[in-house]
């Protein structure tokens, strides 16, 4: 057994990338770090299956993203719910777990969180025990479901600016409502329109994710409205996840970079320092509550100006 303490984020993205044919989490909330532990794991053809809780109130807090389960479902995860749910285990290919007091969310990274890894020869218990909730739990999670949660969260959201609940989920179940985001995001005056529209075609054709999803287009979109002049922070943020991603993914990595470095003069870096904390903005590129919104676009702003 081993103390997995502040090199939780690492740990566990070691123990994943080594995973061959099954993956359980147990999580009661799940935010956006989930698609980059999981997504690589689908694509190697592993069995990936999640426990979480799905109560409106956690998601209307943003404690846990509805749109971050709708992405996984989507995507291939295997998801079921547990009432009561308290426990963080991280099971793999029942050979090795961990006990940990981190939920898969951006908070779990970040916070001062303690856990335990064990191998299955010296602590078999957790392995037989997820496996036995796992198969005790009979349905499995549905988009359908999801959407019903969602419209009981629209019920309890405050009316005063209260944003409009679209009817689909996006491609990795992020909620889609286009026309609703402002465009508060300039690009830089000296732009090439013709090479970003070569770039975002090229980011396209990178991975087959982007030719089944929708982002792409709804950045083509906002560029069309505004004659190349600005984008939503939402689009924004997306691209930011592309241009820090890595892995398997380096080569789009590369190619959003230099999509990036044509609409703004720079890539946008994934962190960001809010009141002398360290925050991660991948964390909110598939989200629709994005918080510290002025921040995000004063240091974009200050990047630009400093180009000039």
């Amino acid at each position: 057994m081993d103390l997995v303490d502040n090199r939780w984020r690492q740990s566990l993205t070691d123990m994943a990338s080594k995973a061959e044919s099954e993956v359980l989490i147990i999580s009661p909330f799940v935010t956006g770090v989930a698609l980059d532990i999981f997504f690589p794991l689908l694509e190697k053809g592993v069995d990936c299956k999640l426990i979480t809780r799905l109560k409106p109130i956690d998601f209307l807090q943003g404690a846990s993203s509805i749109e971050t389960i709708a992405g996984l479902i989507e995507a291939g995860v295997k998801v079921k719910t547990r009432f009561g749910l308290h426990a963080k285990v991280y099971l793999f290919d029942c050979k090795i777990g961990v006990i940990t007091s981190a939920n898969l969310t951006g908070g779990g990274f970040q916070n001062i969180e303690w856990g335990m890894s064990f191998a299955y020869d010296e602590c078999p218990d957790p392995f037989h025990n997820g496996k036995a909730m796992w198969q005790q739990l009979k349905e499995l999670v549905t988009i359908s479901e999801l959407k019903e949660i969602q419209s009981e969260i629209r019920q309890h959201e405050p009316s005063e600016g209260k944003p409009k609940i679209p009817v689909e989920f996006g491609d990795r179940g992020e909620i889609i409502n286009n026309n609703q985001q402002e465009k508060e995001i300039p690009l830089i005056t000296n732009r090439d329109q013709s090479a970003i529209q070569d770039k975002i075609e090229e980011l396209k054709n990178s991975h087959k994710r982007f030719s089944r999803g929708n982002d792409y287009k709804n950045l083509m979109s906002e560029l069309g409205e505004t004659k190349y002049r600005k984008i939503s922070i939402r689009s924004y943020l997306w691209l930011l996840g592309w241009c820090n991603t890595g892995g398997s993914y380096s080569n789009s990595e590369g190619i959003a970079r230099s999509l990036a470095t044509e609409m703004f003069g720079y890539f946008p870096p994934q962190f960001l320092q809010v009141y002398g904390n360290k925050c991660d903005l991948k964390e909110y590129r598939y989200g629709r509550n994005i918080p510290f919104k002025d921040d995000i676009i004063a240091a974009h702003l200050d990047r630009i100006n400093k180009r000039l």
